[in-house]
């Protein structure tokens, strides 16, 4: 009996479900992650504020055709609501 061979050839088994069994938990926590769903966050200037008025109103309708960039919109946006 070589029960050398036997304890390597088990732990080598052991190591072998073990990391199985990390990459099914990791494939399904990756599934999970991509099919929940979550709320939209936002990525731009102060998407969140309503226009205060039809100027400002001009100005999102300007940015979102890419007419102006975020810096523009958000330095008009503060030259209107100064007034």
């Amino acid at each position: 009996m070589d029960w050398g061979y036997m304890g390597s050839g088990s732990a080598v088994m052991v190591l072998v479900w073990v990391v199985g069994l990390l990459l099914v938990v990791g494939v399904v926590a990756v599934v999970v992650a991509f099919a929940v769903p979550r709320e939209h966050q936002p990525t731009t200037p102060d998407e969140r504020v309503e226009p205060h008025s039809e100027a400002e109103a001009a100005l999102e309708l300007r940015y979102a055709r890419g007419e102006i960039d975020a810096t523009a919109l958000l330095q008009a946006r503060a030259v209107l609501r100064q007034r």
